[in-house]
């Protein structure tokens, strides 16, 4: 099984395990060697600590999954009893192909990103992201960040000078996802409009209050509009990896391309964070744990 050489070689390699591992519960999300801090910070464990867990519980999110792991799970043998999708999603290259509404999966308990694909809200969840604290933080300047996924296959290396050039003509900053926490952080504070072809960087932008020029490349961008109830018409659709579709792009977008806001992010914002905090709630009623507290990224007083 490629999946678990892949764990064994890791753990040979470094001494440590593929996931991380916390007070007994492993929380299984993408961590490509290039970084990605958008696959980093859409786990739970960021935001809760949980207590007394069942013996072997896997946490799956967030993050794209594909077939929502159901057979990487099955695959490498691990107890479906004894494990929680939360908050993961689907990105399908065509954004055109249709999908079955989902109703049940094998799991003790789940919950998706993508509101439009399950047939019961109680199996929304939004990527728990939403419940860092950098979501909160006013904007110090007006500037336009550019911020593009690092990987390759996203983000074409034959574009990367390219950015990096129109971004300086434009008085833009630029920062790629294989940033620190520190860095993303920063840049949201001074800057109030992002151009992005990041799902998270789309997904902060607009529950900080940014202005965001989305630039997508599969259906989970056309997901995200979707759940804030934009019309798929204000996605720039590019290629995944095609640098000629980016490059156009980037030339013709300015401050007012395509730029959508919106116009209640501390609603939703709230909202989002009361829906993570409810699926952890649903999960205490599983005897998943015995209960949770919150990490220093969340900030207490907006959870009332």
């Amino acid at each position: 099984m490629k999946f678990l050489k892949k764990i064994i070689d890791a753990f040979k390699n470094t001494g440590k395990p593929l996931y991380p591992v916390e007070n007994g519960i492993t929380f299984i999300h993408h961590n490509p060697d290039r970084g990605n801090i958008g696959d980093y910070l859409c786990s739970p464990r960021h935001y809760f600590k949980f207590h007394n867990p069942i013996k072997d519980l896997h946490i799956i999110g967030g993050g794209v999954f594909v077939g929502l792991a159901i057979d990487k799970i099955r695959r490498n043998n691990i107890s479906f009893e004894k494990s929680v999708l939360w908050g993961a999603g689907q990105s399908l290259r065509n954004f055109n192909q249709q999908t079955k509404s989902i109703d049940d999966l094998p799991y003790l308990d789940w919950a998706i990103r993508d509101k439009k694909y399950v047939l019961s809200e109680k199996n929304f969840v939004p990527c728990c992201s939403c419940l860092h604290q950098m979501l909160e933080t006013p904007v110090s300047t007006h500037k336009t960040l550019l911020f593009l996924n690092a990987d390759p296959k996203v983000t074409s290396s034959a574009t990367i000078d390219f950015c990096n050039q129109i971004a300086m003509s434009k008085g833009w900053e630029i920062l790629f996802n294989n940033c620190t926490e520190t860095d993303i952080v920063n840049s949201l504070k001074y800057c109030d409009h992002i151009v992005t072809n990041s799902y998270h960087g789309s997904y902060w932008g607009l529950l900080s209050g940014r202005k965001v020029t989305m630039m997508g490349y599969s259906s989970k961008f056309i997901s995200l509009l979707d759940l804030f109830n934009f019309s798929d018409k204000n996605l720039i659709q590019i290629s995944r990896g095609e640098a000629s579709t980016l490059i156009e792009a980037l030339e013709e977008i300015n401050d007012e391309t395509k730029a959508i806001q919106l116009a209640n992010s501390v609603g939703y914002l709230k909202t989002f964070r009361n829906l993570n905090i409810s699926f952890a709630d649903r999960l205490i009623a599983h005897q998943a744990f015995s209960d949770y507290t919150f990490t220093d990224r969340v900030t207490p007083d907006l959870l009332e």
